[in-house]
């Protein structure tokens, strides 16, 4: 099982995800970006929705698009509001509240059966709203104005292609798909072990694990996306519950970018001067480890006696950066939940292999509708 987890990342994860990312197709990122353009276009209304990691797809859409175009036009983006609303109609009050004929709502689902999902869209139809869904086939496919099938049976892989699908549409470039099979490299496998190896440590003795992006709003949310991947997928099919603190100083850094004031900076490294505890584990992604708000939270978690685990990816971009942070995510996600369950993972892998189309196959039947 040993020789295998460490394999797992170069011979499994990266080789399928690069098949899935081949098989976007440029007349898709390119059609994407001309639905997003025409709203703007007409001052409509953006809104995306999702469920656990399609949520955290979902607020980078969002915020991308903020990012991209909002100096030059101004209108309203949503993502999954928090209410006490049914969960299969979570999404629905929102819709009805705000949306409008000449909006456009995006639905994320790594199924496609989402009942929440699936009664939004049916929503928007009876609202003539316009739809683009992106998932794994399922009913949403079949109901959506605008449907997008990741070419993918693998949930996390699945998912990170539709992050890439989303910033290469936003950004309107039709190369992204080849710089994220480029920043591939970038994730070391040895280094993903060795954290893994710490976190896995850290929830065997009750310690807290913390995932910090104190220099970068996209990877903050791909942050984010990593806590739910320890929470949820390392445990999956785990008899035992071992302890799973998580957490992440999202909140002390706003989406935007932009700090309130001066003292924000320090909000982290404050938190953790305060909170950190010896063999905790703090794993920090960022844009420039030489930050003065990345080297804050590396200096007092080494105080601390945490083990600390930088990791930094080589691009200037953010949303590239922000992809290979939650790739990253989820090949942790599945290392642990290998060591926390037992479970064979040459046998898991031999499986998805039989499940997993060839590239050929891929390209020639996943074309948008």
């Amino acid at each position: 099982m040993k020789n295998a987890m460490h394999t797992f990342p170069g011979d499994y994860y990266k080789p399928r995800l690069i098949e899935g990312l081949e098989a976007i197709s440029p007349d898709v990122i390119s059609q994407i970006s001309r639905e997003i353009e025409k709203v703007i276009r007409r001052e409509g209304r953006i809104f995306a929705f999702g469920n656990g990691g399609s949520e955290a797809i979902a607020e980078h859409l969002l915020y991308t698009i903020e990012d991209e175009i909002s100096d030059e036009y101004q209108f309203d983006t949503y993502g999954n509001p928090k209410t006490n609303t049914p969960i299969d109609q979570l999404f629905n009050p929102r819709i009805k509240r705000s949306a409008r004929p000449g909006d456009l709502v995006f639905l994320i689902s790594a199924s496609g059966n989402s009942k929440n999902i699936n009664e939004a869209c049916r929503l928007c139809r009876e609202m003539d709203i316009r739809t683009i869904s992106i998932s794994g086939q399922g009913e949403v496919a079949e109901i959506s104005d605008f449907p997008v099938v990741i070419p993918s049976k693998d949930q996390q892989i699945s998912e990170d292609i539709a992050q890439a699908l989303i910033h290469a549409a936003v950004r309107a470039d039709l190369d992204y798909p080849d710089k994220i099979q480029d920043g591939l490299v970038s994730i070391i496998d040895s280094q993903v072990h060795e954290i893994a190896s710490d976190v896995f440590d850290a929830f065997q003795s009750g310690n807290t694990v913390r995932i910090d992006a104190p220099d970068s709003a996209a990877i903050s949310i791909s942050a984010g996306h990593t806590t739910h991947n320890f929470k949820w997928d390392a445990f999956q099919g785990a008899e035992k519950r071992l302890s799973n603190n998580v957490n992440t100083g999202l909140l002390s850094y706003h989406l935007t970018g932009v700090s309130n004031d001066g003292g924000e900076d320090f909000n982290l490294a404050v938190e953790i001067d305060d909170n950190g505890q010896e063999n905790d584990v703090e794993i920090v992604f960022a844009m420039d480890l030489e930050d003065l708000r990345v080297q804050r939270v590396i200096k007092v978690a080494r105080r601390k006696l945490m083990n600390v685990h930088p990791v930094c990816f080589n691009t200037e971009s953010e949303d590239i950066a922000a992809d290979l942070t939650q790739i990253t995510g989820h090949i942790l996600g599945r290392i642990l939940n290998t060591m926390i369950t037992g479970s064979d993972l040459e046998s898991d892998l031999a499986l998805l292999r039989v499940r997993c189309k060839t590239r050929q196959e891929l390209t020639a039947k996943y074309k948008c509708k």
